[in-house]
């Protein structure tokens, strides 16, 4: 088994039981699926995993002996504001469940996610150690790939089950480009090293986008305005549609929600599919964005 699972597996049986003694922690490797060979979590061996999970993940355990030397994570709100580690940990967590309950994964129904996270290892050695690559693209909308460009890796980003790249263009500072890593052809890692520009962060680069939908420069950040109905309202609330969502008012029938994001093509999309049950209330230019999608659809579906 990855040693990786076995890190994951050691914070989550902490965060689940709210913090376990050695014997506890034993008892519960002992019965564990991922504990092929039936080991004994000695306190030689758990001393090295939490020596481990806190160069890896940051993720702090340590031993309380007013409560019977029970072993807790000590910055566990600290690890809920991490974005990336939390992501690590629930990729893990699922891949664990899926081996634990590998007799049974016939019943376990995955989604496709295209092909690209292959690159990911040297995107990320590259982004570590500041050297450029070499790649070729292929965009869907042109017949043959571009020629190879020399590129300055800046950062990654999972969305709905996509990687994409943005990268700086080793020839023209402060021009960006975003690569989605499914449409790259070719990739190959240099010794050329690179300067990081100062005043990128990856945070802020797609802080006022909708998912990776930079680069309208048109579409200025402003306040967006939604008016959603009690029957979409609860799930909006659950899987907000950007991180700057608030909602600012309730009613019996409806709820308002204010955004401040970009209003582009691709948020109008994103909300296109609930148009039935939201409304949006402003900017003007977007709601009319949003009746010029649907004047579209029913163009495909006109009656006789």
């Amino acid at each position: 088994m990855n040693v990786f699972n076995k890190y994951v597996w050691l914070v989550n049986t902490l965060r689940r039981k709210h913090g376990a003694t050695l014997e506890e922690l034993r008892s519960e490797w002992y019965d564990t699926d991922l504990n092929v060979d039936h080991s004994e979590l000695s306190a030689r061996t758990l001393a090295r995993w939490k020596n481990d999970v806190e160069d890896i993940f940051g993720i702090l355990i340590e031993c309380n002996p007013a409560k019977r030397y029970q072993y807790y994570i000590a910055n566990d709100d600290a690890l809920e504001k991490d974005k990336t580690i939390s992501w690590m940990l629930h990729t893990i967590t699922i891949s664990n469940i899926i081996e634990e309950y590998k007799g049974e994964k016939d019943k376990i129904v995955l989604d496709r996610v295209p092909s690209g996270d292959e690159y990911l290892v040297p995107i990320l050695r590259s982004i570590k150690r500041r050297c450029q690559l070499i790649i070729t693209y292929h965009r869907f909308q042109e017949d043959e790939a571009r020629e190879p460009m020399t590129v300055n890796p800046l950062c990654v980003r999972l969305f709905e089950k996509r990687w994409y790249l943005v990268v700086e263009l080793s020839e023209t500072p402060n021009a960006y480009r975003l690569l989605a890593l499914d449409r790259i052809e070719d990739l190959h890692q240099t010794e050329q090293k690179f300067e990081y520009p100062k005043d990128f962060c990856a945070e802020e680069y797609f802080a006022n986008d909708y998912g990776i939908a930079v680069g309208f420069e048109k579409y200025q950040p402003c306040k967006v305005r939604l008016k959603i109905n009690k029957g979409q309202r609860p799930y909006t609330r659950a899987l907000p549609f950007h991180h700057s969502q608030v909602e600012t008012e309730r009613h019996e029938e409806y709820s308002i929600f204010e955004y401040f994001i970009k209003p582009s093509p691709d948020f109008a999309r994103a909300i296109l599919p609930y148009a039935k049950n939201i409304e949006v209330l402003e900017p003007i230019a977007l709601r009319k964005m949003m009746i010029g999608m649907a004047l579209d659809i029913l163009k495909n579906y006109k009656t006789e």
